[in-house]
């Protein structure tokens, strides 16, 4: 379960795959620090060259697993332990980049409501839509894409911050 996790609650399922994303979001890998500290940087740099000619938003687009991760808790009997530490490794990772933009004047576009939403049913008796592939493809599907596309139009229809 931690290579390939299966979840199926009934309504919606898919697979995920904690390890292979676990490892992408350790900052106590050198690497993986370094590469977030180069990011910060290159997004600072790019947002110094907007400022009086352009409005910067950068997407931060969440793994499939933080996109289940609700549904998950709710509906699965036994999580394995590398799903959970991705997701409070990715929830961290998150809350950093947003602050460190947001500190700088980014603008930031979350489509994890927009995507969650999707799976959530609501009281007209909708049934959930999988945003992602029932495999362990973690790209999203059609609906999916249009949750996202769909909060970058929230986003861009809103006055700059």
């Amino acid at each position: 379960p931690d290579v390939l996790y299966p979840f199926d609650d009934g309504a919606v399922r898919t697979v995920f795959t904690p390890q292979a994303r676990l490892g992408a979001q350790d900052l106590d890998d050198a690497r993986i620090a370094e590469g977030l500290r180069v990011t910060l940087t290159a997004l600072d740099r790019i947002a110094a060259k907007c400022r009086d000619g352009a409005r910067l938003l950068v997407l931060l687009m969440p793994t499939k697993e933080l996109v289940f991760a609700e549904r998950v808790r709710m509906h699965a009997t036994q999580i394995p332990s590398s799903f959970s530490r991705l997701i409070e490794r990715e929830t961290a990772i998150r809350a950093q980049i947003d602050t460190a933009l947001r500190e700088r004047g980014v603008e930031t576009i979350d489509p994890l409501p927009a995507m969650r939403a999707l799976l959530a049913a609501d009281d007209r008796r909708r049934e959930p839509v999988n945003p992602y592939p029932e495999t362990w493809d973690g790209h999203p599907v059609a609906a999916g894409y249009t949750a996202v596309s769909r909060a970058v139009a929230e986003a861009l229809s809103r006055p700059p911050a």
